[in-house]
């Protein structure tokens, strides 16, 4: 579960990469070092970041972690 305070955050760093406030976030909107990153979160791949789509990706990419270091500390790969 997220806390309401990094929920905040992440709406309000969508809002500020909204420029043009249509709710998604476009490629055109996108700081050229971030463009990418953000895109990847396209789940539904219409070409736009929504900010459920936005808000998903960090915890993905925790579970993803969490996964890589719980396979090398399983030694045996007994799960």
């Amino acid at each position: 579960l997220r806390s309401d305070r990094f929920e905040a955050a992440l709406k309000k760093r969508f809002e500020r990469l909204d420029t043009n406030r249509d709710g998604k976030l476009a490629g055109d909107e996108l700081p050229a070092e971030r463009k990418d990153a953000i895109l990847r979160a396209d789940a539904n791949k219409d070409g736009a970041v929504s900010f459920e789509e936005f808000a998903a990706r960090p915890r993905e990419m925790l579970v993803r972690r969490v996964q890589v270091e719980f396979k090398a500390l399983d030694a045996d790969g007994d799960g």
